[in-house]
């Protein structure tokens, strides 16, 4: 778990991973083509207060929520984000995927839902948003430290799950693209 002493609004970047995510892959039948990932991660990281309590923060709506990357995060409605993740590189190919996310308000945090992830980038990538389906459910507590009222435990427990539908065609593709080009 990663432990240091930040302000009570955490850049995502501050959270630096010490290992990596576990992934479970499993696929189906050669009938049904599908390729299941599922990853899971707890990470907890140590608050200093300042002026405002991290949790009073935490206990509003999301429509009061400062969005601090306004190029990457769009707020839709009161509670939903659609969120622009970096593009990543892989070989040839350039992937962004768009999040459209809701906050629930929970009684020490809130919970990110994933309502729905559309790929943008290159031609074969964006072609396959009608090929996947992903779930994620993040959810974030805040709990005060029972040694020091100065200092709360932010916890962001995460998992997310990602089917690909006619895997093995997508495979012979990607394969045929990267051959011709």
């Amino acid at each position: 778990m990663a432990s240091s002493i930040v302000s009570s609004i955490i850049p995502i970047s501050s959270f630096q991973p010490k290992q990596r995510f576990p992934l479970r892959a499993s696929a189906a039948s050669p009938a049904t083509q599908k390729a299941r990932f599922v990853a899971r991660r707890k990470e907890s990281v140590s608050v200093q207060q300042l002026q405002r309590p991290l949790i009073e923060y935490m206990s509003l709506p999301a429509s009061q929520y400062s969005v601090l990357d306004a190029e990457r995060i769009e707020r839709v409605s009161e509670d939903t984000f659609r969120c622009y993740v970096y593009t990543i590189k892989f070989f040839t190919f350039e992937v962004c995927p768009v999040l459209l996310v809701k906050v629930e308000q929970q009684p020490n945090g809130c919970c990110i839902k994933l309502l729905s992830c559309k790929l943008e980038g290159s031609p074969i990538v964006a072609s396959q948003n009608d090929k996947f389906d992903a779930i994620m459910v993040n959810r974030i507590s805040c709990e005060t430290n029972s040694n020091d009222t100065l200092v709360q435990q932010l916890t962001s427990d995460t998992i997310i799950e990602v089917v690909l539908l006619y895997f093995l065609l997508f495979l012979l593709r990607v394969l045929h693209w990267l051959r011709d080009n």
